[in-house]
């Protein structure tokens, strides 16, 4: 579980990564023991996303718009059946996609 306040994350090869870049995002970082978990230890917290992109296009107003180039999750296949029914990573888009959605609804 990640500290309040203290970003980390936690590598592929199962290292925690912590300082530099997590040192340099300025921001409070919350955790709730109830959200799903990436095999990163990453919080899926797909209304994150949604009130990330209405803060910044009220507070800011890009012109263009505002682009999503990265949006993905880590999970563990052990074999390829598993890899074949990756529902957690299909709920994962299903769920980050609708939030974003409904950000684009509210302009």
């Amino acid at each position: 579980k990640q500290p309040r306040g203290k970003a980390k994350s936690v590598s592929m090869w199962g290292d925690e990564q912590s300082g530099g870049y997590f040192d340099d995002q300025e921001v409070e970082l919350i955790d709730d023991c109830r959200w799903k978990r990436t095999d990163m230890d990453w919080g899926v917290v797909p209304w994150g996303l949604r009130k990330m992109c209405e803060y910044i296009q009220t507070t800011y107003k890009p012109m263009g718009g505002i682009l999503v180039t990265e949006n993905g999750c880590a999970v563990k296949e052990d074999d390829v059946d598993s890899a074949k029914n990756d529902i957690f990573r299909v709920e994962f888009y299903q769920t980050y996609i609708a939030q974003l959605h409904g950000a684009i609804q509210n302009g």
